[in-house]
């Protein structure tokens, strides 16, 4: 019997992360249209004022369009990071430092296991490393997809011990 080969799940970030990530997008946006209103003088003449204060600086223009750019890419960042989970492989996204996104791709011949404590899956590849997924809007979802994908191999799942 042969099984219907499932397409690639994808478990983005848990709802509060994704709200605090839309709200500094939405937060950036609101900034930017309102920098580039005071430029065009339609918004009180202080505000505008206030912006060609010092010639030196960052025009209001190119200001407002690196807060546009920034409140974009915080929202494409927020809704492209997570766990993707195929038949073949395993994709982590997620954003480092500064908002630079990283990838982390792993081939379930390459994994030896998984030790699960408290909803988190640790990863363990043959060659020694591992590495954390992060935490997902449906922990419990992925956490399956994993265990079947690595039916055949070593999962443990860790208790939490009381230290009383």
């Amino acid at each position: 019997m042969t099984t219907a080969r499932k397409g690639p799940r994808h478990f983005g970030l848990p709802f509060a992360e994704l709200v605090v990530a839309y709200g500094w997008a939405t937060l950036f946006v609101v900034v930017g249209v309102l920098v580039l209103l005071a430029d065009r003088g339609q918004l009180t003449p202080g505000l505008a004022r206030l912006l060609r204060g010092n010639p030196d600086a960052l025009g209001p223009r190119a200001f407002a369009a690196l807060l546009l750019v920034s409140g974009v890419g915080t929202a494409l960042r927020a809704r492209l990071s997570g766990v993707v989970v195929d038949d073949e492989r395993l994709v982590v996204r997620t954003s480092t430092f500064l908002g630079l996104p990283r990838v982390r791709m792993a081939y379930w011949a390459e994994l030896r296991g998984a030790v699960i404590r408290e909803g988190r899956i640790d990863l363990v590849q043959f060659d020694g490393s591992s590495f954390l997924l992060p935490a997902t809007e449906r922990a419990a979802a992925c956490e399956a997809e994993v265990r079947e994908r690595l039916g055949r191999f070593h999962v443990s799942v860790a208790s939490a011990r009381d230290e009383s």
